[in-house]
């Protein structure tokens, strides 16, 4: 539906999206995941609508609201973004040849313009949240896993990457999701040298 919107109700909708990122209507999400969740399909849906012909800007409008450290924000980040994969790139979901092509150009589109900046954010996160908050940390992880398939390998697969990575094998409440994280890594190395 809200593809057959005329360019000002997409324009509404966005707005609408971006203020449910701004300190007064998020202090209030801290425990409710549900809603963070739903928040986050809503995001995505949005993205695979209107990304890149309507709204260009939706990872750098995503970064740009991290930058008021605000910890239910980055949790919003980490979930739309996981939201994200599973519209665009989840290989579980059966799609038609028409998303497939959506799909594709979103990708491409994403890895010419902001996965860079994603990745970057990525890691800042993890050294940022790392010692106090391992739920976040452990969300990051997720994300990188779940990305590092169909982006550069050599955005992750780095000494800066890999160093934080297995020092997280140290910390029990980081372990689980480490290993995960490095399975898929390697699991893409393995995908790259094969071709």
């Amino acid at each position: 539906r809200h593809s057959a919107a005329d360019d000002e109700t997409s324009m509404k909708l966005r707005k609408l999206l971006l203020s449910w990122l701004q300190e007064p209507f998020i202090s209030g999400l801290a425990d409710k995941n549900f809603v963070k969740n739903k928040m986050a399909q809503l995001f995505a849906m949005a993205c695979v609508v209107d990304y890149p012909s309507r709204w260009v800007s939706f990872f750098s409008d995503l970064l740009s609201c991290l930058s008021t450290g605000h910890l239910v924000v980055v949790d919003l980040y980490l979930r739309i973004l996981l939201a994200v994969d599973v519209e665009v790139v989840d290989r579980d979901i059966v799609h038609t040849p028409e998303e497939n092509q959506r799909n594709t150009l979103i990708k491409d589109t994403m890895r010419d313009h902001c996965v860079f900046s994603l990745v970057e954010s990525w890691y800042q996160i993890m050294v940022t949240f790392e010692q106090y908050d391992h739920e976040i940390t452990c969300l990051v992880m997720k994300v990188v896993g779940a990305y590092v398939s169909w982006i550069d390998i050599t955005y992750i697969a780095n000494d800066k990457f890999s160093s934080l990575l297995l020092r997280y094998l140290q910390v029990e409440q980081l372990q689980e999701s480490s290993c995960e994280c490095l399975t898929e890594i390697v699991s893409k190395g393995k995908q790259s040298r094969q071709w």
